[in-house]
């Protein structure tokens, strides 16, 4: 498990005592999903995400305590802006592809085994981080970014911060992060969801578009002029698609280190934003 910041270290040990003494030996494993398990979160900003397994389904009455756990929680750990404890059996896991592939790429054992590998381990089905599972969830990521465009509340994202800056930080994680971790994978370039790799792999990746549209063709000769002209064409075209790319990854990491420095509001970040992603979104789709 990552050393986590200790800032929130008194709350998930509670959550997790917690857990433990209302499912007693049901309790599987508790993994910690989002910026928490990436060492990421900001206090009193950022919310707990915390996925537990249970070796059999939940009744009613333990969806009520742990209603009240969650509100028990975030009334003793303002901390944090809100706490999440999703509840999943083992059958349930099982059977579901994509919520295993985000706890094996995107979230942390907490406490407990790594079910998620021991079941692949058995051999369950499993996605990839490649562009078939980019490809899979395009239209929810399309929407989910539709959502923010018309200042509603994304799908993905969970509670968006009132305060602005922080808000376009939360949009930055979610739109130019992990959805470039998505364009990675479609690209074969996925390595992590950490923001630093994500970020890294970007703008190389532009980098070699750039370089790509500046090719010349030394063996003219062995060329058509059509094949030559067409060449050109297509590189010089990825070039001017991507033009401004590198000012908008540069705005990126400003939000998402210091977003009160970076003075971007979330409408702003947006807007600068979308250009990038909707790209993202098309060579996804292509790939």
């Amino acid at each position: 498990m990552n050393i986590m910041q200790k800032e929130f270290v008194p709350l998930l040990k509670e959550a997790t005592a917690e857990c433990r003494r209302i499912f007693k030996d049901n309790f599987r494993t508790a993994y910690l999903h989002g910026s928490i398990a990436l060492n990421d979160a900001v206090p009193y900003i950022s919310d707990l995400d915390y996925y537990l397994v249970v070796s059999k389904d939940i009744d009613g009455r333990d969806s009520n305590r742990l209603a009240e756990l969650e509100a028990g929680l975030q009334s003793r750990y303002p901390v944090v802006n809100g706490v999440h404890i999703n509840v999943h059996s083992t059958e349930e896991l099982r059977r579901d592809m994509f919520s295993r592939f985000i706890l094996r790429y995107n979230s942390v054992v907490y406490s407990g085994g790594d079910i998620v590998r021991e079941m692949e381990n058995e051999g369950c089905d499993r996605l990839f981080p490649n562009a078939d599972t980019a490809k899979m969830r395009l239209d929810f990521a399309r929407q989910c970014f539709s959502e923010a465009l018309g200042g509603g509340q994304p799908s993905n994202t969970g509670e968006i911060p009132s305060d602005t800056f922080y808000a376009a930080r939360k949009y930055a994680r979610y739109f130019a992060v992990i959805e470039g971790a998505y364009f990675l994978m479609s690209q074969g370039r996925f390595s992590t969801f950490e923001k630093e790799n994500v970020i890294s792999e970007l703008r190389q990746f532009l980098l070699e578009i750039r370089q790509y549209s500046c090719v010349e063709f030394v063996q003219a000769d062995e060329i058509s002029d059509c094949a030559i002209r067409t060449q050109s064409l297509c590189g010089v075209a990825l070039r001017n698609a991507t033009t401004g790319f590198e000012d908008i990854l540069d705005i990126t990491e400003r939000v998402l280190y210091d977003p009160v420095k970076a003075g971007v509001g979330k409408d702003d970040y947006l807007k600068t934003v979308r250009p990038l992603v909707e790209w993202m979104f098309e060579k996804i789709q292509n790939a």
